[in-house]
């Protein structure tokens, strides 16, 4: 991802230096969070006994 981000700012004009890898970061980081929030939501299968 951050090989991606690098190579469309370059084509841009503009030197990335650690900024495709700093975007990549927080695109994935940002990801992984949208994917566990989402398995939070909604009716768990799982039996809770103190519930």
């Amino acid at each position: 991802m951050a090989v991606l981000i690098e190579r469309v700012i370059d084509c841009l004009g503009i030197a990335a230096l650690t900024a495709s890898f700093v975007l990549a970061s927080w695109a994935v980081i940002a990801i992984a969070r949208r994917v566990t929030d989402s398995s939070k939501r909604g009716d768990s299968h799982v039996v809770h006994p103190h519930a």
